[in-house]
């Protein structure tokens, strides 16, 4: 009531909080222990409900507040004794950038709290988070991560531990190299693998994915992170591998700027691509086949081996097997390749040798067989007339 009728009057928001700090020994006293017993109620689950009402005045009392009043608070934190609950509390609250600059002190009043209260992995997962918005100081990084990844591993919930460790995912990507990144995704099979355990947890493992793929642009770095498709490996569901796969095949169209001939890139990103297409069945709708055309489409632009046409038709061919269910594929194929035709006879300026001749022919035959095998009349009759065009241009007629 009072900080509707007067919000910019906090005193009695300082007050209330610094009272609760005199009483707050009192619960681990044997008054309360015992009531604790006689109700059947633990500790861990007596704690937590504690947490909405000090969030509550952490944020209003923390809200424009200046620097000196959140140190004077924590202070009075520090000196108070197993204060697991008001640490999560006040990591919750305060800004993140005040959370990382003293990110050391945190972690070292985080160690010195009793994991019987309020578990240990809770304060690091509220610490992540203010980590993923602002940096800490430069030559703490690494001292943060060993320090909370020594707690995260030896975790033995599996949901206590992913829930943790899709927080410090962030943190790791935006600080460190794939070195670091491959040692937490490898930590991460090491855990969620047993009994299966990631079949739960896949909102948590998407998360993780997302995170990667949002640092890393380059596809070619990406691919050679080691434990990076085993990752992939982890989504056995379809419908949740399929919807990961669109995201990486999004990423690589938003990220990738030249066209690219790396046999790292195109062997997974072959492996992504069929999986979408394997997906399609007689039930999926026509808005997600148009989806997962346009991602397929995207990947097969982006395939340049430059003058080597032999090389670039042999894709063709080989998308041409792997993706036969989606029409407009086999349409963006078929114009690929009557590019590639004319393009060999720019580079042959009109007058064909008979190696060069061989191939063109081959790029129409490559036309012709497929042309058939679309449903869309129209489609059939342009394409007809596009190759028509391209086999005249390059003395094919009897192609």
């Amino acid at each position: 009531a009072g900080m509707e009728v007067a919000p910019h009057l906090k005193e009695s928001l300082n007050k209330n909080f610094f009272d609760f700090l005199l009483t707050f020994k009192q619960i681990h006293g044997d008054t309360v222990q015992n009531q604790l017993v006689v109700q059947g109620v633990e500790l861990p689950s007596y704690l937590p409900l504690y947490s909405p009402a000090m969030d509550w005045i952490f944020q209003c009392i923390s809200y424009h507040a200046p620097e000196t009043l959140l140190t004077e608070m924590m202070e009075r934190c520090k000196k108070l004794g197993n204060n697991a609950l008001l640490l999560n509390s006040v990591m919750s609250a305060f800004r993140a950038e005040f959370i990382a600059t003293r990110s050391m002190d945190f972690i070292g009043m985080i160690k010195e709290c009793d994991e019987s209260g309020f578990p240990k992995h809770l304060l690091f997962r509220s610490l992540g988070l203010n980590l993923a918005l602002a940096d800490p100081p430069e030559g703490d990084r690494l001292q943060i991560l060993n320090e909370a990844w020594k707690v995260i591993t030896k975790l033995k919930n599996p949901q206590d531990y992913i829930n943790c460790a899709e927080v410090w995912v962030e943190y790791t990507c935006q600080h460190f190299t794939k070195r670091e990144v491959n040692t937490v995704l490898a930590d991460v099979i090491k855990h969620m693998t047993p009994d299966r355990a990631f079949e739960d947890s896949y909102p948590q493992l998407q998360s993780i994915i997302k995170k990667v793929i949002a640092h890393f642009h380059d596809f070619s770095v990406l691919f050679s992170v080691e434990k990076f498709l085993p990752f992939l490996d982890m989504f056995q569901k379809e419908s949740v591998r399929v919807e990961v796969c669109k995201c990486i095949m999004e990423a690589f169209i938003k990220h990738q700027q030249e066209p690219t001939k790396d046999p790292v890139i195109l062997n997974a990103l072959l492996h992504v691509c069929k999986t979408m297409h394997d997906s399609v069945n007689a039930l999926t709708l026509e808005d997600e086949k148009r989806m997962l055309a346009y991602l397929i489409n995207g990947f097969i632009k982006m395939v340049s081996f430059g003058r080597d046409f032999e090389q670039q038709l042999s894709f063709y061919v080989e998308a041409r097997s792997m993706f036969c269910n989606l029409e407009p594929v086999l349409v963006q194929l078929i114009h690929s390749v009557n590019r590639l035709a004319m393009e060999t006879r720019k580079v042959m300026k009109g007058n064909h040798s008979r190696k060069t001749a061989a191939f063109v022919r081959a790029c129409v035959a490559y036309c012709f067989i497929t042309i058939p095998s679309l449903v869309g009349i129209f489609a059939r009759l342009n394409l007809y007339l596009h190759s028509g065009q391209v086999a005249l241009a390059n003395q094919c007629l009897s192609q």
